[in-house]
Protein backbone atom coordinates (compact mmCIF):
# COMPACT_ATOMS: atom_id res chain seq x y z
CA UNK A 1 0.00 0.00 0.00
CA UNK A 2 0.87 3.55 -1.19
CA UNK A 3 1.84 6.17 1.69
CA UNK A 4 -1.02 7.38 3.46
CA UNK A 5 -1.93 10.93 3.07
CA UNK A 6 -2.52 13.51 5.81
CA UNK A 7 -6.11 14.83 6.13
CA UNK A 8 -4.74 17.97 5.24
CA UNK A 9 -3.22 16.94 1.72
CA UNK A 10 -6.46 14.25 1.15
CA UNK A 11 -8.57 17.71 1.53
CA UNK A 12 -6.15 19.83 -0.53
CA UNK A 13 -7.35 18.02 -3.56
CA UNK A 14 -10.66 19.43 -3.08
CA UNK A 15 -13.09 17.17 -3.22
CA UNK A 16 -16.95 18.11 -3.05
CA UNK A 17 -19.36 16.41 -0.99
CA UNK A 18 -20.68 14.78 -3.88
CA UNK A 19 -17.25 12.95 -4.34
CA UNK A 20 -16.78 12.31 -0.81
CA UNK A 21 -20.46 10.95 -0.59
CA UNK A 22 -20.13 8.78 -3.70
CA UNK A 23 -19.82 5.27 -2.69
CA UNK A 24 -22.56 5.65 0.03
CA UNK A 25 -25.31 3.23 -0.14
CA UNK A 26 -27.73 2.98 2.33
CA UNK A 27 -29.68 -0.77 1.29
CA UNK A 28 -26.44 -2.44 2.62
CA UNK A 29 -26.87 -3.47 6.32
CA UNK A 30 -24.91 -1.65 9.10
CA UNK A 31 -21.79 -3.80 10.23
CA UNK A 32 -21.02 -4.15 13.98
CA UNK A 33 -17.39 -6.46 13.39
CA UNK A 34 -19.52 -9.13 15.02
CA UNK A 35 -20.66 -6.98 18.31
CA UNK A 36 -23.94 -5.75 18.73
CA UNK A 37 -25.26 -2.78 18.22
CA UNK A 38 -25.36 -1.43 21.51
CA UNK A 39 -22.10 -2.70 22.85
CA UNK A 40 -19.65 -1.49 19.07
CA UNK A 41 -19.83 1.92 20.14
CA UNK A 42 -19.45 2.15 23.88
CA UNK A 43 -16.41 1.56 25.92
CA UNK A 44 -16.76 1.64 30.06
CA UNK A 45 -14.47 4.23 31.40
CA UNK A 46 -11.99 3.96 34.80
CA UNK A 47 -14.88 5.90 36.60
CA UNK A 48 -17.34 3.37 35.88
CA UNK A 49 -19.47 4.92 33.37
CA UNK A 50 -19.50 4.33 29.68
CA UNK A 51 -18.11 6.51 26.88
CA UNK A 52 -18.36 6.13 22.99
CA UNK A 53 -16.08 4.54 20.90
CA UNK A 54 -14.68 6.19 17.68
CA UNK A 55 -11.83 4.33 16.66
CA UNK A 56 -12.97 1.64 14.67
CA UNK A 57 -15.18 3.81 12.16
CA UNK A 58 -12.23 6.22 11.66
CA UNK A 59 -9.90 3.86 11.06
CA UNK A 60 -11.97 1.98 8.23
CA UNK A 61 -13.04 4.90 6.84
CA UNK A 62 -9.59 6.51 6.97
CA UNK A 63 -8.07 3.28 5.31
CA UNK A 64 -10.37 2.93 2.25
CA UNK A 65 -10.04 7.02 1.75
CA UNK A 66 -5.93 6.12 2.12
CA UNK A 67 -5.96 9.14 4.40
CA UNK A 68 -4.81 9.27 8.37
CA UNK A 69 -7.25 9.50 10.86
CA UNK A 70 -9.14 12.30 10.76
CA UNK A 71 -8.40 14.38 14.39
CA UNK A 72 -10.84 17.06 15.75
CA UNK A 73 -8.24 18.63 17.71
CA UNK A 74 -6.40 19.37 14.28
CA UNK A 75 -8.54 21.52 12.37
CA UNK A 76 -8.04 21.45 8.49
CA UNK A 77 -7.40 24.05 6.43
CA UNK A 78 -10.31 24.25 3.12
CA UNK A 79 -10.45 26.63 0.81
CA UNK A 80 -9.50 28.85 3.44
CA UNK A 81 -11.24 28.71 5.71
CA UNK A 82 -10.11 26.44 9.10
CA UNK A 83 -12.62 23.19 9.52
CA UNK A 84 -12.81 20.06 11.74
CA UNK A 85 -12.52 17.01 10.07
CA UNK A 86 -14.50 14.08 11.40
CA UNK A 87 -15.55 10.62 10.17
CA UNK A 88 -19.40 10.96 9.31
CA UNK A 89 -21.70 8.51 9.32
CA UNK A 90 -24.96 8.43 6.49
CA UNK A 91 -26.70 5.87 8.49
CA UNK A 92 -28.29 6.82 12.09
CA UNK A 93 -25.95 4.14 13.74
CA UNK A 94 -22.82 4.55 13.94
CA UNK A 95 -21.09 1.19 12.29
CA UNK A 96 -18.23 0.12 10.39
CA UNK A 97 -19.88 -0.45 6.86
CA UNK A 98 -17.56 1.89 4.90
CA UNK A 99 -20.61 2.30 2.48
CA UNK A 100 -22.15 4.34 5.40
CA UNK A 101 -19.13 6.32 6.56
CA UNK A 102 -17.26 9.56 4.79
CA UNK A 103 -14.53 11.69 5.75
CA UNK A 104 -16.43 15.19 6.33
CA UNK A 105 -16.54 18.34 8.25
CA UNK A 106 -18.03 18.92 11.68
CA UNK A 107 -21.12 21.31 10.46
CA UNK A 108 -21.76 18.15 7.56
CA UNK A 109 -21.74 16.07 10.66
CA UNK A 110 -23.74 18.39 12.45
CA UNK A 111 -26.07 18.75 9.47
CA UNK A 112 -26.48 14.95 8.98
CA UNK A 113 -27.94 14.28 12.27
CA UNK A 114 -30.46 17.27 12.31
CA UNK A 115 -31.84 17.11 8.73
CA UNK A 116 -30.81 13.36 7.54
CA UNK A 117 -27.80 12.08 4.97
CA UNK A 118 -29.95 12.19 1.96
CA UNK A 119 -31.79 15.89 2.67
CA UNK A 120 -27.98 17.85 3.44
CA UNK A 121 -27.17 15.74 0.17
CA UNK A 122 -29.53 17.11 -1.84
CA UNK A 123 -29.48 20.66 -0.40
CA UNK A 124 -25.63 21.29 -0.47
CA UNK A 125 -25.16 18.88 -3.84
CA UNK A 126 -21.71 20.47 -4.64
CA UNK A 127 -20.91 21.86 -1.41
CA UNK A 128 -17.73 21.64 1.01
Amino acid sequence: MSKLLTTQEYFNKKPTREERTAHINLNEPCEYMGFLAEEFMTHPTKTGGTDRETRIPRAVSAWEKGHELPNIKRPVIINGVKHKVETNHACKGECTNPAHIYTGTKRENDDDRMYGFSKTTRKNKNAL
